[in-house]
């Protein structure tokens, strides 16, 4: 069956939501989906529910103006696998591509494929970068021979692009166009600044953070007004809960296992639908995974739709929650720096031993864009295959 993603608050379909939807699915489709067991051939299942999201009036002009200073260039200018590699003690400042490479192949690989990343637009380029990331990694994995040796950058990127020659090289890797974005990966490496490692944080307009917190807020007030009593799903839940009958059937039809993606807000909308709205169906998930989520927070809170003490302060739980029994296994992941990231089993219990775990992942981003910055690094989707593939 296909993976079914729900985006959490704070999604329109603008450009920003467009390019991440082509990159997510390019990786899901190489990276994980050959691990979790489902066919690539099949299209990723998005509900789209932020057009029923808030909508503000008056453009948040009750924003209040003031001194408004960015410092320190964007926040994508730390990658997720210079923070991961950094804290592991696999680079120190002032290491270059090639030092790197030299002493750390599998840093260098997720370094140079983060950063072509970023510059990525159209759909067939993320595909070609996902494949090629594919590629790189098999060839790290076989140990027999030495790989990355090379005295200079361009010695590298030619040693990467020989992993890639084949009868349909160019049909599968692009030719010309991967060894272009591999410069520029590697250009755009070689600009950062050398304080990187120091996770220098980024000081945002308050009207560029404060509209994301507002629209936060807001999505989060318009799913939970529309629940009501829970008698029935709003417009937001029937949205996501019909792509979840979607992705159903078509894992019934073809056997393959029914994977399910929340990121943010996104967890608290599928849990409501495992514990409520599907309560009593045969709809059942395979695994579940929830990335930057609030669910457990939303269960200390008492505000998911079955939680114990949601009618009666006098029934909070003393003891941890069961697991949705409907999601057979459950993976959470955080980042210690996304505020609005939790874990889960301080509030909740495995319903079966050892299928509900928390795992923390370094985004590479400062505190404002930690919170978004989960899925837009092909490290990400090697490191979700590694859990996938433990199996629990």
């Amino acid at each position: 069956m296909p993976f079914v993603f729900v985006h959490g608050v704070n999604n329109r379909k603008d450009a920003d939501y467009i390019r991440e939807e082509k990159l997510r699915a390019a990786f899901l489709k190489e990276i994980v989906a050959p691990v979790a067991g489902i066919n690539p051939s099949h299209d990723i299942i998005a509900p789209f529910w932020g057009g029923d999201g808030v909508k503000f009036w008056r453009d948040l002009a009750v924003i209040p103006s003031g001194n408004e200073t960015e410092t320190f260039g964007k926040e994508e200018e730390l990658l997720p696998s210079i923070g991961i590699a950094h804290a592991n003690g696999e680079i120190v400042e002032g290491d270059s591509l090639v030092s790197i490479a030299h002493k750390a192949p599998h840093v260098a690989i997720d370094l140079l494929f983060d950063s072509i990343a970023q510059g990525a637009l159209s759909e067939t380029d993320f595909r070609v970068i996902a494949r090629a990331y594919k590629s790189a990694q098999n060839r790290l994995a076989q140990t027999d021979s030495s790989w990355l040796t090379r005295d200079s950058q361009n010695g590298l990127l030619t040693e990467i692009l020989d992993e890639m020659e084949g009868p349909k090289a160019e049909e599968v890797f692009g030719g010309q166009r991967l060894w272009d974005m591999l410069n520029e990966g590697a250009r755009r490496l070689s600009l950062f600044p050398t304080d990187q490692l120091s996770h220098a944080l980024v000081r945002l307009t308050r009207r560029t953070l404060t509209h994301k917190i507002a629209t936060f807020v807001g999505d989060s007030y318009r799913y939970l007004d529309e629940r009501g009593d829970g008698s029935n799903p709003g417009p937001i839940a029937s949205t996501v809960l019909g792509a979840l009958r979607d992705g159903q059937k078509i894992s019934v039809e073809t056997g393959e296992p029914l994977v399910v993606i929340c990121h943010s807000f996104g967890g608290e909308i599928l849990y409501d639908i495992l514990t409520k709205y599907a309560d009593g169906s045969d709809l059942e998930i395979d695994t579940w995974i929830t990335v930057g989520s609030q669910v457990g927070l939303f269960e200390e809170m008492s505000l998911l739709l079955t939680s114990p003490g949601r009618h009666d302060q006098n029934s909070l739980p003393r003891e941890a929650v069961p697991s949705p029994v409907k999601a057979k296994r459950w993976i959470n992941i955080f980042d210690t720096n996304d505020v609005l990231g939790f874990a889960v089993l301080p509030t909740f219990t495995a319903t079966n031993p050892g299928t509900v775990k928390d795992y923390k992942y370094n985004t590479g981003y400062a505190v404002t864009g930690a919170h978004s910055g989960y899925f837009k690094w092909p490290s990400f989707y090697k490191r979700l295959a590694a859990r996938l593939s433990e199996g629990g």
